[in-house]
This record gives structure tokens, C-alpha cells and sequence, in this order.
């Protein structure tokens, strides 16, 4: 009970230490998936032909686009032209 009594607060802040790296690290998990999902999305658009329309599917919604060179413009220009075609999943 004594060395209770003397170190309650090294106790306290190594187990408010071990918690905030255990959400720091699960943080850094979730982003790094979340970039590799990223690059399998550009892997699937490089794959795409050029003149093929070109179909993503998240949100709940189906984005459509003309061709991959419209859906490279719309990112790079933002521009209502290039929009794509929103339509809501059932």
C-alpha cells in the first residue's frame, strides 16, 4: 500500500502514456491503409483505356465519367464540365 501511496502519479502517466501511444499507432494504421487504398484506386484508374468511361463507386453514390482524360481534368481543372454523372446506390 506504501508504494501505492508514494508513486500514484509515475503510475498515472505511464498508463495515460500507454494509451496515447495505443491510439497514436491504431491512428497511423488507419491512415496508412487508407493511403494504400488510395494508391489501388490511381492503380485501377492507370489501368483504365482512354477512351473507356470510367465508373467509381463510394459515398453511397456511382460517379461516372465520360473517359479517364475527363476524370483527369475534372481533378486537375474543377471545373463543371467535367463532372461526373452522380447517381444515389439504392
Amino acid at each position: 500500500m506504501k508504494f501505492l501511496k508514494d508513486n500514484w502519479y509515475k503510475i498515472t502517466l505511464l498508463t495515460l502514456a500507454v494509451v496515447f501511444l495505443l491510439i497514436y499507432f491504431e491512428q497511423s494504421n488507419s491512415v496508412n491503409k487508407l493511403l494504400k487504398d488510395q494508391n489501388k484506386h490511381l492503380e485501377t484508374i492507370a489501368q483504365t483505356q482512354e477512351n473507356e468511361p470510367y465508373v467509381y463507386i463510394g459515398n453511397g453514390y456511382v460517379y461516372r465519367w465520360e473517359s479517364k482524360n475527363s476524370l483527369a481534368s475534372w481533378f486537375r481543372y474543377d471545373r463543371p464540365y467535367y463532372e461526373p454523372q452522380k447517381k444515389r446506390i439504392p
